[in-house]
């Protein structure tokens, strides 16, 4: 798979090796801690997990961005329990 990260190391003539793909930022973590691989994750996430998991942060070679979004099914769209809680996760996602 070739995404922006991919295309971004191959123009500085790297290149990365996936050996495992996860839905969570924190499992990531707990597999770094646990093996000598290492992983890209969000700024404050890795902050977080190498205060706990006893990780070593090291900068990124080129500048990284990420967006984060929400997915709902269409019949909760217009719920007001599900629209204040879509809208409670895009504040707290949205400070800095």
């Amino acid at each position: 798979m070739s995404g922006a990260v991919d295309k971004a190391l191959a123009e500085q003539k790297f290149e990365r090796k996936i050996v495992l793909r996860t839905a969570h930022f924190m499992v990531a973590a707990t597999v770094v801690a646990q093996s000598d691989l290492i992983a890209t994750l969000p700024e404050r996430v890795a902050r977080f997990c190498a205060k706990r998991l006893s990780l070593r942060l090291l900068a990124t070679p080129l500048p990284m961005t990420f967006a984060v979004s929400q997915v709902w099914h269409e019949r909760t769209h217009y719920n007001s329990a599900h629209k204040w809680l879509r809208e409670l996760i895009a504040e707290v996602a949205t400070v800095v």
